[in-house]
């Protein structure tokens, strides 16, 4: 079961019961497939990297669809993530969406990789992209694990 807040218009939350989010899962197919429906390029940043794998290099290779920008070891990393993760079940990239504390994917209609890498590099925080660039969902989460965050340039529709 899941429990949607609306804070504003451009900003709104689910809650899961008594669970953990996990990206991977059934129950965001529909989410994901409206947003993608309206974007087309999709990005990862992450803060505060809490569990580096062994095989993180490798599944970076897989899951970004060109150069990584990787900040103090990889406690901030931001990238391009490739078409075929971002569909389901995303496992791959739901791994990096859990090790991170703060982990975010932002869907944008134009390709603002070279902008959203120089945003990612001098702040700690992801919550005003949507307000710095159009076109654009951020999907994060922040302190609580069972909480995802949606928040968005206000030219792009609400989501239902």
């Amino acid at each position: 079961m899941i429990d949607k807040f609306f804070y504003s218009e451009n900003r709104w939350s689910i809650k899961t019961e008594n669970h953990c989010i996990n990206i991977s899962e059934i129950l965001w197919n529909d989410i994901f497939e409206s947003i993608l429906n309206q974007t087309s390029f999709v990005y990862f940043t992450g803060f505060r990297l809490d569990y580096k794998p062994e095989s993180f290099l490798i599944d970076l290779g897989f899951v970004s669809k060109r150069e990584y920008v990787s900040i103090d070891n990889f406690m901030r990393l931001f990238f391009e993530v490739s078409d075929i993760q971002i569909l389901s079940p995303r496992k791959l990239l739901s791994c990096f969406f859990d090790n991170y504390e703060y982990p975010a994917l932002i869907f944008s209609q134009k390709d603002i990789f070279i902008e959203l890498s120089n945003c990612v590099r001098n702040r700690t925080s992801n919550l005003d992209i949507p307000e710095i660039f159009e076109g654009v969902y951020l999907i994060h989460k922040q302190i609580e694990q069972d909480v995802l965050w949606f928040n968005k340039s206000s030219n792009m529709p609400t989501l239902n």
